[in-house]
């Protein structure tokens, strides 16, 4: 990624500054420079403990519970600060200009968590993990295409998860963060949350490889 400096307006606002590609057009070819903006991203990927299974034993499983699904992102689009959202499978990801409109996304998520199990009760809601990073976007129309590699990288912390859980015998049901918005989101003193890390005995995640700091958010 290159340098490029950017200065905040606030706690929920867009890190941004915009820059035109450098480009050189040949005679003929009037293609017009490229924007790309540098901006703070804050996002979520969720996913259905036990859905692997359920799938495996309904065939039709995907269609049933993708329009599901559908119905939950229409709840993200309508929010401000949503920039893009896809679902994949059991899988919803939300990407966000601002940390409040995450929450709010991951909070309306987490409250559908039982009306998932009442429906199938072979599954236990949702498993949602926040973070935030960096990342160039280009616009395109009213989405939003990001072009930093990664952005959502995928980290095994799925048994650290279900360990903790257990051992209070709670619900596979629950939102976790990673350190970089546990790191940016509290020292703001947003009340409606707290954060609580998970013991460094459980910080393991699969193939004997460590996973990064875990926090259990809970919504008051």
């Amino acid at each position: 990624m290159s340098d490029m400096s950017a200065q905040p307006t606030g706690a929920n606002a867009v890190e941004l500054e915009a820059r035109e590609s450098q480009k050189v057009f040949g005679v003929g070819c009037p293609t017009p420079p490229q924007i790309q903006a540098r901006m703070r991203l804050f996002f979520l990927q969720s996913d259905i403990p036990g859905f692997s299974k359920f799938q495996s034993e309904d065939p039709h499983a995907d269609t049933e519970l993708r329009s599901w699904l559908v119905g939950y992102r229409q709840h993200f689009s309508q929010l401000d600060g949503h920039l893009r959202s896809d679902i994949e499978g059991d899988s919803i990801k939300g990407f966000f200009n601002n940390y409040g409109d995450l929450l709010e996304a991951a909070r309306y998520l987490h409250s559908k968590g039982p009306e998932i199990k009442l429906e199938f009760p072979q599954l236990e809601g949702f498993r949602i993990l926040l973070n935030t990073r960096y990342a160039h976007t280009v616009p395109d129309g009213d989405n939003h295409e990001f072009t930093t590699p990664g952005i959502t990288e995928t980290v095994r912390t799925d048994q650290p998860m279900k360990d903790f859980l257990k051992a209070r015998n709670l619900s596979q049901n629950a939102v976790w963060c990673l350190e970089p918005f546990q790191a940016y989101v509290e020292p703001r003193h947003v009340t409606s949350i707290q954060f609580e890390a998970i013991p460094e005995t459980l910080q393991k995640g699969k193939n004997d490889g460590d996973c990064p700091p875990l926090y259990w958010v809970r919504f008051d």
